[in-house]
């Protein structure tokens, strides 16, 4: 955020948290500007005596996005605590006069977001034959493309995978979500727990992605994760639910029976 005054300041004694992005003059969704001490990396520089660049933390970026506000200059407003910064006036400095909720300021040069979205992270839970994804700012859970995502035993293309089916459902009903759940679709979960080369522990549980797996709040798409790449599981909780007989086929003309059992066997 650029922030420009009508004469000069002490950048010294800017206060961050005295200053709020909100959606419109009057507020329905805001967030307060964070610290840099408590949400490293940003930064505070003067551009010139009367104007000040404000880097925004990666949580205000995130929670702006995922309040679905800032999204062009018709919905981009600040407000200001009085003594939000000070002149530099000798010997008593005078502080920023407030600009209070109901008169916003307009935002005067909007540039649009061109940052792309990436999955930062995922785990896996054998036992609800669930993944979840984590990724680096909110994305809309409708966009994201189940089939995209591929799960591996390593980094290599020689080792066992497992594209998922698109049938698998992604649990998440909100609109921007920086976390999304999918419950994979019973033949991906009974072809994973087959294979007793991959995700037995987060050694060997890996996930790539195609490109556009998933779109972020302006409808960027995610980039690509390539196998040799892949993401390695952050956890993998065990399935720990015994396997019981669910029910059996007699054949006598074939002397055969034809046992089905609630989880895959060894």
């Amino acid at each position: 955020i650029t922030l420009t005054f009508d004469e000069t300041v002490d950048v010294a004694t800017l206060a961050r948290s005295s200053f709020t992005l909100q959606d419109a003059p009057t507020a329905t969704r805001k967030v307060t500007l964070a610290s840099c001490l408590d949400n490293p990396p940003c930064s505070t520089t003067v551009a010139s005596s009367t104007v000040i660049d404000l880097e925004l933390t990666s949580d205000n970026l995130n929670d702006i996005k995922a309040l679905e506000f800032a999204t062009g200059g018709s919905d981009t407003y600040l407000t200001a605590l009085f003594g939000g910064v000070y002149d530099t006036a000798f010997p008593e400095a005078n502080a920023l006069i407030a600009i209070n909720d109901g008169q916003a300021l307009a935002v005067d040069v909007y540039t649009a977001d061109t940052r792309r979205p990436r999955v930062s992270s995922f785990s896996f839970n054998l036992e609800t034959g669930t993944l979840r994804l984590t990724f680096n700012e909110p994305v809309t859970p409708q966009s994201v493309n189940v089939s995209a995502f591929t799960l591996h035993a390593g980094r290599s293309l020689n080792t066992s995978q497992l594209r998922l089916s698109t049938e698998s459902v992604v649990v998440e009903t909100t609109n921007a979500s920086i976390t999304v759940t999918v419950t994979l679709v019973e033949t991906d979960i009974v072809a994973l727990k087959a294979d007793v080369s991959m995700f037995t522990s987060t050694d060997d549980a890996f996930l790539s992605a195609n490109e556009a797996a998933a779109l972020d709040m302006v409808g960027l798409a995610t980039y690509a994760i390539e196998p040799d790449f892949a993401l390695q599981s952050t956890a993998l909780i065990d399935d720990t639910t015994a396997g019981v007989l669910s029910s059996f086929v007699f054949d006598f003309a074939a002397r055969e029976i034809l046992l089905t059992f609630t989880e895959v066997m060894d």
